[in-house]
C-alpha cells in the first residue's frame, strides 16, 4: 500500500505483459534488486517475447502488488 494515503497500489491491465521499466513504475524496488530476486527464484523468470525482449505477465505483477498491499514480503 502507499503509506501516505492507504490506498491500493495501481494495477496493470489484464491480459497483457509488462517490461521491466513498466514493472518498476508500480513496484517500489530498484532494477538490481528486482533482478537479484529473479536470480534467487523469489520472482518468476520473465517470458521471452522476442530475441532481446522479455516481460512479466500483468496478472503476475498484479498478484505481487496484492501481496505487498496485504503487508506480505515478496522480495
Amino acid at each position: 500500500m502507499n503509506n501516505k494515503t492507504n490506498t491500493p497500489s495501481p494495477r496493470l491491465p489484464e491480459p497483457g505483459y509488462a517490461r521491466l521499466k513498466d514493472v518498476l513504475r508500480v513496484i517500489p524496488i530498484s532494477r538490481s534488486s528486482w533482478y537479484a530476486a529473479v536470480q534467487d527464484g523469489r520472482i518468476q523468470q520473465p517470458i521471452k517475447l522476442g530475441k532481446r525482449t522479455a516481460a512479466w505477465s500483468n496478472h503476475y505483477i498484479n498478484f505481487l502488488l496484492s501481496e505487498l498491499d496485504a503487508g506480505r514480503r515478496v522480495f
